[in-house]
């Protein structure tokens, strides 16, 4: 008995496949058919929209990427020559700062020549003029000692002076 409906499913098997392919014959299969062929030519012509879109996209990206390659090395080539610019610019003023240190020192020198000139002036008119008064002195005789002590009071006050301008 097994055996016989074993059997007898397989022949049903058989005959409902028989049935399915009948093939386009019958209109629901042919609807199923058309369907699924507008289907696949819908799928074709979006994955060959969707292919263009990326070509598109690509080349895009391309050129943006060539664009982008092109300012970069337009900008290595401005900060090239700013770089050039900022060394000789450093390197003039490190030339100014050795001219300025340079004409400090002159100055200084030159001020101190000044001021040790000014004091030997200074000595030399006081000594000029105590020699002056000394020798008036003696020729008029017993006069008063008020240009003396006008002479001297002028000699401190220049040399008091003197020490005044000296820089601190």
């Amino acid at each position: 008995m097994g055996y016989g409906i074993h059997h007898q499913s397989a022949g049903i098997c058989q005959s409902g496949s028989n049935l399915t392919d009948k093939g386009p014959s019958s209109p629901q299969s042919a609807k199923s058919a058309e369907i699924n062929h507008s289907r696949q030519l819908s799928f074709s012509k979006d994955l060959a929209q969707g292919k263009i879109g990326l070509q598109k996209l690509l080349s895009e990206f391309g050129q943006e990427a060539e664009r982008l390659h092109a300012e970069i090395h337009g900008l290595q080539s401005e900060l090239g020559i700013v770089k050039i610019q900022q060394e000789s610019e450093l390197r003039l003023v490190e030339q100014e700062r050795h001219t300025l240190a340079r004409v400090q020192t002159e100055f200084d020198k030159l001020n101190l020549d000044d001021s040790t000139a000014a004091k030997m002036v200074s000595r030399y008119m006081c000594v000029s003029c105590v020699s002056h008064l000394h020798a008036s002195h003696a020729c008029l005789g017993n006069s008063p000692r008020r240009p003396i002590t006008r002479c001297r009071t002028l000699c401190k006050a220049s040399k008091l002076g003197t020490q005044q301008q000296l820089p601190h």
